[in-house]
């Protein structure tokens, strides 16, 4: 992936090279992120129980990618002592890492739930579930695409996003009750949804969350709630 550098130009070469290397260990993040959780959409759809184990270990790696990133940002804030832009950078560079391990964190736990669902009844439902992971992933990818280019206006995209994700949610909510309502046996099956959606859910809350972060670094405010 090609990374634009959000910020550059100090008299100090290697500053701009620490920038650029925080730049790519955030996208690296980013890849990791979005990967395991199409890859654990992919699992529970198929019931493949062996990919959702190996997925569910994977997670480690992306908490190795953030523990890497805090100690770039903590070596270039103590290197550098730097001050206004070039420390929202840094101190947001943090936040958006900690927004994808989280994120990572909802795929192993969707994961987790591979092989617990009864996927004939759920069929249609499942469906639903693919389609707010696909908004979700897309979201997460768009909000780092934000950070390499450094556009507050992109930002504003990725919050609209989240309102539609939103309502997929709300969406989907309504009908796993009803089914439930309808017929007893189909509870156990419902709660898992009903958790699994609430994964995707907050995905898209983190990656409004970035978004938040890259229009703070560019503009030095953060968007009305």
């Amino acid at each position: 992936m090609e990374v634009t550098r959000i910020k550059g130009g100090h008299t100090v070469t290697a500053f701009d090279d620490e920038i650029a290397e925080i730049a790519i260990a955030i996208n690296a993040m980013s890849q990791a992120a979005t990967h395991a959780l199409d890859a654990s959409m992919d699992a529970l759809v198929s019931s493949d129980q062996a990919r959702a184990k190996e997925l569910i270990a994977q997670d480690l790696r992306l908490d190795a990618l953030e523990s890497e990133l805090e100690r770039k940002v903590t070596r270039c804030i103590a290197l550098r002592a730097p001050v206004a832009d070039d420390l929202r950078y840094l101190m947001m560079a943090i936040r958006i890492g900690a927004m994808l391990e989280r994120s990572g964190d909802h795929a192993k736990n969707m994961a987790k739930r591979t092989g617990t669902i009864d996927l004939r009844a759920s069929a249609p439902l499942m469906q639903k579930l693919r389609e707010m992971s696909r908004l979700g992933s897309s979201m997460l990818a768009q909000s780092v695409d934000c950070f390499n280019r450094g556009e507050a206006a992109l930002a504003v995209v990725v919050r609209d996003r989240d309102v539609q994700l939103n309502a997929q949610f709300d969406e989907f909510t309504e009908l796993v009750a009803r089914a439930m309502r309808d017929d007893e046996a189909f509870v156990p099956d419902g709660v898992q949804l009903l958790f699994i959606s609430k994964q995707l859910e907050r995905v898209g809350d983190y990656a409004k969350k970035i978004a938040d972060s890259v229009n703070y670094i560019v503009t030095g405010e953060y968007l009305a709630a």
